[in-house]
């Protein structure tokens, strides 16, 4: 959930069905990454909340999550022993 300390309003992250374990803010600020307990990789829109991209490929919990400087790639090393790199468009 993302909260706007200047008007004091909330945006639900509303795509994911488990717990979130991890997450990290794109260098550029575009998006949010994050990981889940079910093994997805999900890429908010930092300003609307919303869900811009999902990327599943885990086979369970996701625990970290790790971006380039240049923000293109994201790579997830999760439960599963695997560690995932996925190009951003």
């Amino acid at each position: 959930m993302q909260y706007n300390f200047a008007d004091g309003q909330e945006i639900k992250l509303y795509d994911t069905k488990g717990n979130i374990t991890a997450l990290k803010y794109a260098p550029s600020g575009k998006y949010i990454a994050i990981g889940t307990e079910e093994g997805k990789t999900l890429l908010y829109d930092p300003n609307t909340g919303k869900s811009e991209k999902c990327r599943p490929g885990h086979a369970g919990t996701i625990y970290s999550i790790a971006l380039s400087k240049t923000g293109t790639l994201l790579a997830s090393i999760g439960a599963d022993q695997h560690c995932l790199i996925y190009k951003i468009d």
